[in-house]
């Protein structure tokens, strides 16, 4: 995470209790610095992370933790191409077992955001790029967006920006009012993305108004 100033290494598990109850847990700390990642926990029992910025600077780092034996994070290959910002992590069945999917996100040195998942294939040991994410003819992007599983083969994204209004605002075309706006000004979508790992397709399903958010 971040404070504004400085990255840190630093990892914690909530482990929720009874009622409302929460207990706070610190894990190893990460090898580098690192906000802005996507993260998610496996039922086989790992939790992964992958590219985020670290100090700065776009990470196209990755690591995972064994959790029942939590010594030190576990170097993965890193993410092929260029680092991704603010992507959303989830993990999830595939044809060939366990697969982390780091989807969409953006880049600070293209202003662009990313068309497409980068999955990292437990079993096989590397990253391959989904089909790009495209849904009724149009480009969408994945970026303060939420993930989960559902079901044996399908990765529900919720949330996340207009993908033009954002690229507008990453290449400086808004000026200083970009986050002065109101709500309905930025169009953060309401459909439920959806993406089925067997099949390597993107569609859409109608959502609310209640989606309509970005960072959550």
């Amino acid at each position: 995470g971040t404070n504004g100033k400085e990255d840190f290494r630093s990892a914690y598990l909530i482990r929720h209790k009874h009622g409302d109850a929460a207990e706070i847990c610190s894990l190893p700390d990460l090898p580098v610095a690192l906000s802005n990642a996507a993260g998610a926990y496996s039922s086989d029992g790992y939790f992964y992370i992958a590219g985020g910025q670290s100090q700065g600077k776009t990470s196209n780092r990755a690591f995972r933790l064994r959790v029942a034996a939590p010594k030190t994070w576990e170097p993965l290959p890193a993410l092929p191409g260029k680092g991704r910002i603010q992507a959303a992590g989830v993990v999830q069945n595939g044809a060939t077992g366990t697969l982390f999917l780091v989807i969409g996100g953006y880049s600070d040195e293209t202003k662009k955001t990313f068309q497409n998942a980068l999955i990292f294939d437990k079993r096989q040991g590397k990253w391959h790029l989904s089909s790009p994410i495209v849904a009724d003819g149009k480009p969408i992007a994945v970026v303060g967006a939420s993930a989960v599983s559902s079901g044996s083969m399908f990765v529900l994204c919720l949330g996340g920006v207009d993908r033009e209004i954002f690229e507008a605002a990453l290449q400086g075309k808004w000026g200083k009012d970009y986050l002065q706006h109101n709500d309905d000004w930025y169009k953060f979508r309401r459909s439920l993305l959806i993406y089925n790992t067997i099949t390597d397709t993107w569609f859409t399903e109608d959502g609310s108004h209640r989606l309509a958010r970005a960072g959550a």
